[in-house]
Formats: C-alpha cells, structure tokens, sequence
C-alpha cells in the first residue's frame, strides 16, 4: 500500500482473486486518470448517473387517440408527488438520488484518504456495494409497480372504454420511461460487479 495508507489487519476483508490494489489518495487527477482506463468504472458511474436522472422521466404515461383529436399525460416523480398528489413519489425519489450519491461516492472515496478508511470499514460486511445496488433495484421495483392509489387502472380503464365504444381508438397508458432508466441504471451499477465477482476480466477491471 502506498506511504500513509491503511494497513490491512489479518484475518480482514479479502479482496476476490484478481480484484483491484486499493490505491490510496492521488485526488482528482488520480480519478481521471484512473476513469480513462477502466471501463467498468466507467460503465458503474454511468449506472449510478441514470439511477439519479430517472425520477425526472416519466413514470406515468397516457394517450389515447381517436378520429384525429388526441389527448396525452406524462408525469415525473416530482409531478406524480405534487400534482398528482401521490405522496410515495417524493419518497422514491429521495431515495433514488440517495442511492445513486452513495455510489458515485463509493468510486471516487479510493482517491480520498478519509472516504478510503470509510469504504475499508464498510468493505467488511460482503459485497456491501452489490446490497446497496440491491436496495436501489428494490425501490426501481417498487416505483415501477406502484399502482399510484388507482390512478394507473382508472386511466386504463378510461383507455379500455374508449376502445370499446369506438373504432379506430389507440392509445396506451403505463409507467413511461422512467422504470426504462432506472433499470438500466441498476443494470449498469451491478453488472460490472457480479462480473468481478465472479472474477470475468472485461478491459481493465477492477472490483469495487
């Protein structure tokens, strides 16, 4: 380990075979130069950025067209939780931004002394990283399945009615491409992961 850097106690947290040298300070150069090598770095940021832009997709979506007239929803997170009074939203939200904070943290905190002791000291649970991003797939789910307190079926019903009584009726309505975002968010954050975990090389990989 470089000069300064933790020592690793017997009996400790071990790293998987051919997982990465825990590198120790260097700052944002250090990152940068870092990023432009290791491409599951790369891919795992990425992850972390989509799973904090997904709540300002929409996360309902609505239209129905008939006899050249049309008439279309959408709602994000905030909207689903303000104007549609839907108060969990909020919540999904927070937490997506949560989540996705602690990960890109959990990949710059090698290049930070204190954020390294911490993540050392975190690292002794298993895989912590992999059941944060698993937490964050659990609340994908749960965002995406909401029903939104019978919003969703009275909208699909509406939908249906129409179709019914008329022809020529198109339309749809579902959660948009919020879930869209939030899963490949995930997929992102837990693939190069499970890939190191199971000790696959892709470029330059290291598990983090």
């Amino acid at each position: 380990q470089p000069m300064g850097g933790y020592q690793q106690p017997m009996g400790g947290y071990q790293q998987p075979m051919g997982g990465y040298q825990q590198p120790m300070g260097g700052g944002f150069n250090a990152f940068l130069a870092t990023l432009k090598t290791d491409v599951m770095m790369i891919i795992r940021l990425v992850g972390a950025l989509l799973l904090f832009i997904a709540p300002f997709f929409s996360w309902f979506a609505f239209k129905v067209k008939f006899d050249g007239d049309s008439e279309k929803e959408t709602a994000n997170m905030f909207k689903l939780a303000g104007d549609g009074d839907i108060g969990i939203y909020a919540f999904f939200a927070i937490m997506f931004f949560v989540l996705a904070i602690v990960l890109v943290v959990w990949e710059i905190a090698d290049y930070i002394p204190a954020l390294a002791n911490i993540k050392y000291k975190m690292q002794m649970v298993p895989y912590v990283d992999l059941i944060i991003v698993a937490v964050a797939l659990l609340f994908v789910i749960l965002a995406a399945t909401n029903g939104m307190d019978g919003n969703m079926k009275d909208f699909k019903d509406t939908l249906k009615m129409y179709k019914d009584w008329y022809d020529g009726v198109k339309g749809y309505c579902n959660h948009g491409v919020g879930p869209i975002i939030g899963f490949l968010g995930i997929a992102g954050a837990a693939v190069p992961r499970i890939l190191a975990m199971l000790n696959i090389n892709v470029g330059n990989k290291r598990y983090m």
